[in-house]
């Protein structure tokens, strides 16, 4: 039996497995651990914007300004790759900055809108809660 012969092919198998391991497997673990990590941060994120959402806007007070929803959302609207989500988004903490704003007028300010306006404003966007709250769960669940 030639030992040498069976030495050399064993290392140059190794060496195949090796490269095969460095090009194809470590990618493929890279992949997953990177997908798995974009998960968990959207997650994270989507539940903190989702509580605010649903609440409103009570929870960080973004009826004091628009500015404070931002920085809320900020995190999940860098991490959806839906742009028309992140516009919604954006859109619905500008509308209850403004709804809050319209409704703590005085009565004696003219420029204040009716009451029925206002009651309105504010069915519409409890509705868009609800439904910017459904879209950010089906984009959570398909990631």
């Amino acid at each position: 039996m030639d030992w040498i012969a069976l030495l050399g092919s064993a290392t140059v198998g190794s060496l195949i497995t090796q490269i095969i391991n460095i090009l194809f497997v470590q990618r493929a673990v890279e992949r997953a651990e990177r997908r798995r990590w974009l998960r968990d941060a959207r997650r994270r994120a989507y539940s903190r914007l989702a509580t605010e959402v649903l609440s409103m806007g009570t929870d960080v007070d973004v009826r004091a300004s628009a500015f404070q929803g931002y920085a809320l959302a900020a995190n999940a609207i860098l991490l959806t790759e839906d742009d028309a989500l992140a516009q919604d988004i954006e859109r619905f903490f500008t509308g209850i900055s403004n709804l809050y704003r319209e409704a703590e007028k005085p009565p004696s300010d003219l420029t204040r809108r009716p009451h029925g306006d206002i009651e309105g404003a504010y069915q519409h966007l409890l509705e868009s809660s609800r439904a910017l709250v459904v879209r950010i769960r089906r984009t959570l669940h398909e990631t």
